[in-house]
């Protein structure tokens, strides 16, 4: 979805960044290897939190259904 914000939250829940996604609603971190949520907020007030593991060398891909 265009429009939506993606923030990087570290293991601990803290802030760490965030991102606009493209017209086809998709947005990329370089994260350090770990578990990280992402939380995805898009217009309408959703609101959608998701666990992932970055691992060196691999791409995290991640798909949220709004």
């Amino acid at each position: 979805m265009s429009g939506a914000y993606a923030r990087l939250l570290d293991a601990t829940g803290e802030f760490t960044g965030e991102v606009v996604t493209s017209d086809e609603g998709v947005f990329r971190f370089f994260a350090a290897p770990g578990d990280w949520t992402i939380w995805v907020l898009a217009p309408g007030g959703v609101s959608i939190d998701s666990q992932v593991t970055a691992e060196i060398g691999e791409v995290a891909k991640l798909e949220v259904a709004i």
